[in-house]
């Protein structure tokens, strides 16, 4: 990689242009291949049954709990349901945009922010599988 010093912009102001000489300089995973379209697919093929079954799953339990017959058992599945759809729509979206780009464009606040959601709703999800286990 090469930086070049240009000047550009309101007020003449200096600007590094980082340019590329080209792919093969770079290794494998820094550039987009077929890897990254097998992970885009699977990833949304993922979240799309599982935004279908946990949306299911949740919609159903509301339902039984509307009508007065919820157990403790359905009240620890409306939380995995939640914590499934937290990797669902967080996790899933992050790491598709992640392989599309090949690279972190949202900056370092929103990287650490997603990157503690990520964290949390995968704990989240075992933890709870956890508590059912334990309550049965």
């Amino acid at each position: 990689m090469d930086i070049d010093e240009k000047v550009s912009g309101p007020g003449g102001a200096s600007q590094k242009n980082w340019t590329h000489l080209n792919n093969s300089e770079l290794p494998l995973e820094m550039t987009f291949n077929h890897g990254h379209v097998v992970s885009i697919t699977v990833y949304s093929v993922l979240m799309v049954v599982s935004a279908t079954g946990n949306l299911t799953v949740l919609s159903q339990l509301v339902k039984r709990r509307q009508a007065g017959r919820a157990s403790r058992l359905d009240v620890l599945l409306m939380h995995l349901a939640v914590a499934d759809l937290m990797v669902t729509f967080l996790m899933m979206p992050l790491e598709i945009a992640w392989a599309a780009t090949v690279e972190w464009r949202a900056g370092d606040l929103v990287c650490r922010v997603m990157m503690f959601a990520r964290t949390f709703g995968l704990y989240l999800s075992s933890f709870v599988l956890i508590c059912i286990a334990v309550d049965r």
